[in-house]
């Protein structure tokens, strides 16, 4: 998966094309790609057991990586200060995940939103914060944006 950084592609599934101009011949045979869509539909990083269903108010949609998400945060912090010149930034998203919405002003119409602060002078992230969707508190005072930067 770390590969798929490297070399982006719009979809998952293009990885493993039989066109030679497109399709990745070191992905594929690392692993074919039905077991790999197996391995990722049930890839979970969490314990399942203690996952609410959507009508919970409680409930995280980014529950099955959330661990990850804050230990690589909390990583981040102990081992990386950044300079006094930092960028926050959107990263448009294409690929496949639950939280896919449209955005009429973008180039990239659907996708998901991550937010990243980083070094401006080295472009190496400190935060990152992936968009899942409207806050439960009602209506922002300011928006979206304003939102997002000051919980960076």
């Amino acid at each position: 998966m770390i590969f798929f950084g490297i070399k982006s592609l719009p979809e998952t599934r293009v990885y493993w094309s039989k066109d030679h101009f497109v399709g990745v011949p070191t992905v594929q045979k690392v692993k074919p790609r039905n077991r790999f869509d197996k391995i990722r539909q049930y890839l979970s990083l969490n314990n399942r057991l203690y996952m609410l269903t959507q009508d919970d108010p409680g409930y995280v949609k980014l529950f099955k990586v959330r661990s990850l998400l804050d230990r690589l945060d909390s990583r981040i912090h102990e081992e990386y200060q950044p300079s006094k010149f930092i960028s926050i930034d959107e990263w448009p998203n294409t690929k496949e995940d639950g939280f896919k919405q449209y955005k009429h002003m973008k180039p990239v119409k659907r996708g998901s939103k991550v937010w990243v602060r980083s070094d401006a002078t080295n472009g190496f992230v400190s935060t990152m914060q992936v968009y899942t969707g409207k806050k439960s508190d009602g209506q922002p005072k300011h928006g979206l944006g304003h939102r997002d930067v000051s919980d960076l």
